[in-house]
């Protein structure tokens, strides 16, 4: 739909309006233990107030957002929940919706395609975060030469140039084998320190951490 000098898109994941589906129907099964528990309550002590009870159910309903489809009420001292069907379904209609932006014409990118274009843009902006705050911690680096951002990152090359090339969970778990060895030798504690195989030491020269090589070390 064309808004002005910008393109809007609509689309709906499957995955998230069944995630809300879900959320919608734990917050009923949540709601219809909460009324249980509650007309028990009254039903067994002399002081209990139903409209208190009432008032308490009604802020939860609105604080879990389920106020426009369903009418809480009292019955005889019992709290009862009315599902109004119609305003549920006119509620929850654009459940997994969201809308794209975007200033392309349609003559150069569909809808699909602006939603692929986004997928990719989403993927990249999860791996750049992944890659500063997850697995690795990269500083800023100020550079004018594309290729040398690249071999701060990456000194063994990509899985798009290289399909074996060494990726981060490959690094982490070479470096996992390089464990410290202690032994007990006649109540001496004997510390060794292997040298790292050829990935390992490769690794680690990348990192600019290179290990001493095999020696042992004495502790009483």
């Amino acid at each position: 739909m064309q808004h002005g000098p910008v393109r809007l898109v609509l689309r709906r994941s499957e995955a998230v309006r069944r995630k809300a589906q879900r959320r919608r129907t734990d917050k009923l099964g949540k709601l219809h233990a909460l009324i249980t528990a509650r007309n028990a309550f009254v039903r067994t002590a002399k002081r209990a107030q139903p409209e208190a009870g009432l008032r308490a159910l009604q802020t939860w309903v609105t604080r879990h957002q389920l106020a426009g489809w369903m009418q809480l009420s009292l019955q005889a001292g019992d709290s009862i929940v009315t599902v109004d069907e119609a305003a549920q379904t006119e509620a929850t209609r654009f459940e997994g919706c969201d809308v794209l932006e975007t200033d392309v014409p349609q003559t150069v990118l569909d809808a699909q395609a602006v939603n692929d274009r986004y997928r990719d843009l989403h993927e990249v902006e999860h791996d750049f975060r992944t890659m500063k705050t997850g697995l690795l911690e990269v500083r800023p680096i100020f550079v004018r030469q594309a290729p040398r951002p690249r071999a701060h990152v990456a000194a063994f090359g990509t899985t798009d140039d290289d399909k074996m090339a060494v990726t981060v969970d490959d690094a982490l778990a070479a470096l996992s084998r390089l464990c410290l060895l202690i032994y007990q030798v006649r109540g001496t504690a004997i510390m060794r320190l292997p040298s790292p195989d050829a990935r390992q030491a490769a690794i680690l020269n990348a990192l600019g951490t290179p290990l001493p090589g095999s020696r042992s070390l004495h502790m009483m």
